[in-house]
């Protein structure tokens, strides 16, 4: 993978939302257990042992997400993946308690929000490397090999698991948001495309945060600032 300069200017340090994207996994740590039965009826024996079986995953993997975080310091990407392996964990969980009820609104929530923490985990690395491929071209050295290929590998692998998550969140506000409204999750997809340099889909997904919320006036302006980068952004890329 290759970068010219108008793709390591556009990033330079993690989005003006980074240190959000952590606490969006409270979505999965303090939502209420709701929407997570079939669409059976509940007198039927075996869907209460699905929906038993989905809730015992959705808090095993509420545990690993909890105990993960709980060792994450989010400027340091070697902490951050200290946690990796339990957030896998979290997530083939996750993925199984979606199976057994695509319907229900909890278990891709959390699903959509593990993958989206993935990604950050990654994405935080490929900054390290990143950063360490520009210090040595601003010093006129040759970059490392091993940074470049860090660096190309780990945008990679964030990439691929933001588009999962996106995948479940866009789900998400396309068939559950109705009869579950949690505009958080607009600004996580928002979030999710301003690592991936989607500013489009970014743009799209904070304004629909905004006109879903009830904000501060404080909070109003914060993303207001938002949609605006997102549209430099792209007005940037086309003329660019």
């Amino acid at each position: 993978m290759c970068f010219d300069d108008r793709d390591r200017s556009s990033r330079g340090a993690a989005p003006a939302s980074a240190s959000r994207i952590a606490s969006l996994a409270l979505l999965v740590l303090l939502a209420p257990l709701a929407g997570c039965g079939t669409s059976e009826k509940a007198e039927d024996a075996d869907a209460v042992e699905v929906a038993k079986s989905i809730q015992a995953n959705l808090e095993r993997g509420q545990k690993l997400m909890s105990d993960a975080r709980a060792d994450w310091d989010m400027s340091n990407p070697e902490e951050n993946l200290q946690g990796l392996p339990k957030l896998i964990q979290a997530e083939g969980l996750f993925f199984e308690a979606r199976k057994k009820s695509a319907n229900s609104s909890k278990p891709r929530l959390a699903l959509g929000n593990c993958r989206s923490i993935i990604g950050y985990v990654y994405y935080s690395h490929f900054l390290k490397h990143d950063d360490e491929v520009r210090k040595a071209e601003a010093a006129k050295q040759t970059p490392s090999e091993s940074a470049v290929k860090e660096r190309d590998e780990n945008l990679a692998k964030s990439r691929e698991w933001f588009d999962k998550a996106n995948r479940e969140l866009e789900f998400y506000v396309r068939f559950l948001m109705q009869q579950f409204p949690n505009p958080m999750v607009y600004e996580q997809l928002a979030t999710n495309y301003e690592y991936m340099d989607k500013f489009a889909e970014a743009e799209g997904m904070f304004r629909a945060f905004i006109e879903n919320s009830q904000l501060s006036r404080e909070s109003r302006k914060y993303y207001e600032a938002k949609v605006k980068a997102m549209r430099q952004k792209r007005l940037d890329e086309f003329e660019g």
